[in-house]
């Protein structure tokens, strides 16, 4: 499968169908409880234009983190350009939310939101940005416009589907490393992540901003 390239969802859909399964769609999703879904009053969103951003990643893999100063500056730009700027993360990341601006422009919810918390936040978002972790994979199965920023997998194989989307990946000479002989918790660069610049999330931001259709 890695070496053809073939997505983690198509490989299961197969699996099945060898399995003799008729699978009836390729696209995940996420059936929503609307009575009880959290909409964006709860966090004092309504009739804002919100992007979150959705900086960590499990503790255990920090080479799948963009820079936490380069989302910074994402949402200072964002912020500039008139949109309300969310931040997600865990309780135990909270550490990363100094980096971002203190001003009515950007929300920070670090630890404060459940899982159908995070659902009813993406189902009406205009954009995700998100490291390479679980929330792009919920963008892609709420259909919402999400931009994930890989590195050190092949996001051929393990990008969110079918959303619009941008995987951001630079293929380096040693990426990816995942599902190869090398650790990437061994790696002291991360020079897949680094190259990825906030001018190009910037730039795939405004194409998708300018191309989003309204939340269902």
């Amino acid at each position: 499968r890695t070496e053809q390239g073939i997505s983690e969802i198509h490989w299961s859909l197969g699996l099945a169908r060898a399995a003799g399964g008729i699978p009836t769609e390729e696209s995940p999703h996420i059936f929503r409880d609307d009575a009880n879904l959290a909409t964006p009053a709860k966090w004092r969103l309504e009739g804002n234009e919100y992007v979150i951003l959705h900086p960590g990643s499990e503790s255990s893999v920090p080479y799948k983190r963009w820079p936490v100063a380069r989302f910074a500056k994402v949402a200072e730009a964002l912020a500039w350009n008139g949109y309300t700027v969310v931040v997600t993360g865990r309780a135990d990341e909270k550490a990363l939310a100094g980096a971002f601006p203190k001003n009515d422009r950007c929300k920070l919810l670090f630890g404060q939101t459940t899982l159908d918390d995070l659902i009813g936040l993406v189902s009406f978002c205009r954009l995700l940005i998100t490291s390479d972790t679980g929330p792009s994979h919920i963008a892609g199965a709420l259909h919402r416009p999400c931009i994930a920023i890989t590195g050190f997998a092949d996001p051929k194989i393990y990008h969110p589907y079918p959303a619009p989307h941008r995987a951001l990946y630079h293929p380096i000479p040693c990426s990816p490393c995942f599902g190869s002989a090398f650790d990437p918790r061994d790696c002291p660069y991360h020079s897949c992540l680094k190259t990825i610049s906030v001018e190009e999330v910037l730039s795939h931001a405004e194409v998708l901003l300018a191309n989003a259709k309204p939340p269902i």
